[in-house]
């Protein structure tokens, strides 16, 4: 074991922490300490490490262990990045139904945060692409579960940021895939309101959606956005689908702060502008379903204080007070927004999933005193009307806050874990303010 230093994206979570590299065929057996489990590593809240915890590491070197394509079924290792199935999965005219927008996160990662992508109204989260898990517990050994077999224990493990144990194996569902090109329809729209009525009315008519809003401004009036709205291409062939060599780590010599002064408005007009050009394209499949590329050097550009990321599922019935009064927050204390993403949800929540129906509003605040006096203030109104926040998202969230938002799931997340694993020897982050162990 080596001691690492452990810096969460957003830069508010900073550890020295024993690591352990585990390799997922070998089954190195673990000691009774603490262990916190990181896959790739790309949590924006540091949810895969923990103070006085050993960190482990996991790889594998064949990470692909049985594919069925008559059946449209997988059999990985955690540690499988999703640039690295895509690229295997794509030529057989196969991939998963649901993805999160970063290609290098882990199979174990998506799996423990129970991530979404851009077809959440039609595909639902992570969960609907498992169909089994083998998981590691130091006291309990290789355990299988699924909805027929462990059932808790499956349930626990999607969603339970590693409370359970290495995830060693996962079954995986997959989709037909004809085509890796999609015909793209880019409209525009002048605020969050429109965003809302015009997702609404094409949402199930395309195959993927997402939202960007130019929150530059404090005027709610001059919020122009983009609503990019992706169909599979027609009579097309899967074409060059090699993408692991434009998801390289960007590692700049300095943190450029960028997001926190006004070239942000720039920076964000730019945007607006190069995509509004092009209003119908044909673009690959892994530029839609993965915008978020080049994760690290758009952190860069928060410098060294670094941004806060607020993802809040807001009911449908309440959506359109819930943004009026969100918008009076704004400006009044005027924040630097770089970021902001509209989804349509339609799930269900259960335990501490960020799952359910309504809308999922995302916003990237430049962390200063504006930016977090700005999120104190929406946290009041999350909770009025009955908002749940992205736990892997925002590193402010208190225990309190979390009991208030996700209720009598909190309680029966605690209340399985606790009979699982009573010592509660997997935690991180995440955990400790789950389970109040220095949380706040």
């Amino acid at each position: 074991m080596i001691k690492k230093k452990f810096t969460s994206a957003d830069l508010f979570s900073n550890e020295y922490c024993q690591s352990l590299l585990y390799d997922l065929i070998s089954n190195k057996t673990l000691s009774n300490s603490n262990y916190s489990i990181k896959g790739s590593g790309s949590s924006i809240v540091g949810a895969f490490f923990s103070k006085g915890a050993t960190v482990v590491e996991v790889q594998s070197k064949n990470e692909v262990i049985a594919l069925d394509v008559d059946n449209k079924e997988i059999i990985v290792r955690s540690s499988i990045t999703l640039s690295k199935l895509y690229e295997f999965l794509i030529p057989k005219h196969l991939f998963l139904a649901s993805v999160p927008s970063y290609p290098g996160a882990s199979i174990g990662g998506c799996i423990a945060a129970n991530v979404h992508g851009q077809n959440h109204i039609k595909e639902g989260c992570f969960l609907n692409n498992i169909k089994s898990l083998v998981i590691y517990h130091p006291d309990k050994g290789l355990i299988e579960g699924s909805i027929d077999k462990n059932k808790d224990l499956f349930n626990l493990t999607i969603g339970g940021y590693g409370i359970t144990g290495v995830i060693h194996e996962a079954k995986l569902h997959l989709i037909s895939v004809k085509t890796n090109l999609l015909n793209v329809k880019t409209v525009a729209f002048s605020n969050l309101f429109e965003a809302f009525q015009l997702m609404e009315g094409e949402s199930l008519n395309y195959d993927y959606l997402h939202s960007w809003c130019d929150m530059s401004s404090a005027n709610c009036n001059k919020q122009s956005g983009l609503l990019s709205l992706g169909s599979y291409k027609q009579g097309s062939e899967i074409e060059q689908c090699k993408i692991y060599h434009q998801i390289k780590k960007i590692h700049l010599p300095v943190l450029i702060n960028i997001f926190g002064t006004k070239l942000m408005i720039v920076v964000n007009k730019l945007y607006y502008f190069i995509n509004i050009i092009r209003r119908h394209k044909i673009m690959p499949l892994h530029d839609f379903i993965f915008p978020s590329k080049s994760n690290l050097f758009y952190f860069s550009m928060f410098g060294k204080k670094g941004v806060i990321e607020h993802q809040v599922l807001i009911p449908k019935e309440v959506a359109k007070r819930y943004l009026k009064d969100m918008m009076v927050i704004i400006e009044e204390n005027n924040p630097r927004i770089s970021l902001c993403h509209l989804k349509v949800f339609r799930g269900h929540g259960s335990l501490l999933r960020f799952d359910g129906s309504g809308y999922c509003l995302a916003l990237h605040f430049f962390n200063n005193f504006n930016g977090v006096n700005t999120l104190q203030e929406i946290d009041k109104i999350d909770l009025y009307y009955g908002c749940k926040v992205n736990l892997v998202k925002d590193s402010r969230l208190s225990t309190e806050s979390i009991n208030r938002q996700y209720n009598s799931g909190a309680d029966l997340f605690r209340m399985k874990a606790l009979n699982y694993d009573p010592l509660i020897k997997f935690r991180n982050n995440i955990i400790n303010k789950v389970f109040n162990k220095n949380g706040k």
